[in-house]
């Protein structure tokens, strides 16, 4: 996973300086990093709670999500 994060970071921060976003790119680009860092925070506490029904609903939201762009 750690490999995983450096690439996507590299690679998010590579379009975000050589792509021309719009106001409303911006955005979304920022909403979607902000849900995709909420739901694995959330996640990992609920799993360190042992709650593994609600740490499983967080990491099967962000997939549904992922889900509609693909």
């Amino acid at each position: 996973m750690r490999n995983i994060f450096s690439k996507r970071q590299s690679d998010l921060e590579e379009m975000i300086e050589t792509i021309k976003l719009t106001k409303d790119q911006k955005k979304m680009v920022l909403t979607a990093v902000e849900f995709g860092y909420a739901a694995a925070y959330c996640a990992r506490t609920h799993d360190m709670n042992d709650n593994f029904l609600q740490a499983h609903k967080y990491e099967t939201d962000y997939k549904q999500i992922i889900g509609k762009l693909n």
